[in-house]
């Protein structure tokens, strides 16, 4: 007879510095509001990428770039045109987001750059400047 051996589960070990930033450590750095915001952008992503290619409404770009329109980021986190071109404008300015206009009729594609999302994060957890202050630094660059 064969014994049974028992397996020892596999050990997962953590990945550090994961591609996307959670709620937690959005929100404590930046903010409740700009977390909610830039978390809304990715499952606006999100969305996105599981559509089915064949599916898609709008292909002219490819991933990372993903359409996003007013209306989508109202029906999904209820900010209205006014504050989302206030938190767009924010996010551009400081590089962590990049937009295009693509296709007829044009649509605005934006790509989250979630190396410049972490560099941002880890210099407002350090203490050294303020979301304007980076904005300010990448006018100048």
């Amino acid at each position: 007879m064969k014994e049974k051996t028992k397996e020892k589960p596999v050990e997962q070990k953590k990945k550090k510095g994961g591609k996307r930033p959670t709620i937690f450590t959005l929100a404590k750095t930046l903010g409740a509001s700009d977390a909610i915001f830039l978390l809304g952008l990715m499952e606006i992503k999100d969305r996105y990428a599981a559509t089915p290619i064949g599916l898609r409404e709008h292909t002219q770009m490819e991933l990372p770039w993903f359409p996003c329109g007013h209306t989508d980021v109202q029906d999904l986190i209820m900010f209205d045109v006014q504050k989302q071109k206030r938190y767009f404008n924010l996010y551009r300015g400081m590089g962590i987001l990049s937009f295009k206009m693509a296709g007829f009729p044009s649509h605005r594609y934006i790509k989250i750059n979630f190396d410049v999302l972490r560099n941002c994060m880890e210099r407002i957890k350090k203490g050294k400047q303020s979301k304007d202050e980076i904005k300010n630094d990448n006018r100048k660059e």
